[in-house]
């Protein structure tokens, strides 16, 4: 009897500590793939094709309808994971070159214009004394407004037909990385937002221009 307790602890520690996680087995753990078979999903009313590997979510690659959806990508080229790419993926860094891209079902949400500019009507927001890169203007927010945070920064292009607003956010421990993240439409109700470090901020032309290709090529239709 003694023995037999014994064992099943000894089996119970080392499931514990080795076994798979329940979101692993739940399939809700971020676990990349370098298979790329198509797999179709619809994100509200936006119908797309995606190759597994662009998919951090085992579940999410059984497809069907879903709210949202999370992809991984590496830059500059945006490809999705392959064999070799791990040390890549796992890079938290200032230097990782991981894209996240979050395409989700949001109905009514404002567009980035729209919310610039309820933040300047309110006074969120005010320009900084810092110099952006590559044409962008820097805002930071009014810490008594609550809109966002004291160390947060945007980033603001405004011009030649083209608005774009990128929000960088520091680590809370103020030792990891700083990301960056903007908000595109994508459909009726849907939008995607692709978040990086701050180092590529300074390629933020070309990186919009891939990203609105990948999309396309998963055949979302923008409007």
């Amino acid at each position: 009897m003694g023995f037999a307790l014994t064992a099943v602890m000894a089996a119970a520690i080392l499931l514990y500590y080795f076994g798979p996680r329940p979101a692993e087995v739940m399939g809700t753990a971020f676990r990349p793939t370098a298979a790329s078979d198509p797999v179709a999903v619809k994100v509200g009313s936006v119908s797309l094709v995606i190759p597994a590997n662009y998919i951090l979510l085992p579940n999410a690659r059984n497809g069907g309808a879903m709210d949202e959806i999370e992809l991984a990508a590496l830059m500059p080229d945006l490809h999705g994971f392959k064999a070799g790419d791990d040390a890549a993926f796992d890079d938290v860094s200032d230097e990782s070159r991981v894209m996240r891209i979050l395409i989700r079902s949001r109905a009514n949400a404002l567009s980035e214009r729209d919310r610039f500019d309820r933040w300047q009507r309110d006074g969120a927001v005010m320009r900084a004394e810092e110099t952006g890169p590559a044409g962008l203007t820097v805002w930071r927010f009014d810490p008594d407004s609550g809109a966002g945070g004291t160390a947060e920064r945007l980033f603001v292009f405004d011009g030649e037909g083209t608005f774009a607003l990128y929000r960088c956010t520091p680590a809370e421990d103020g030792r990891g990385a700083t990301y960056c993240s903007r908000w595109m439409p994508v459909g009726t109700g849907v939008r995607a937002n692709y978040r990086f470090t701050q180092k590529w901020l300074a390629d933020w032309r070309a990186l919009d221009e891939r990203v609105d290709k990948l999309l396309r090529s998963f055949a979302l239709v923008r409007p």
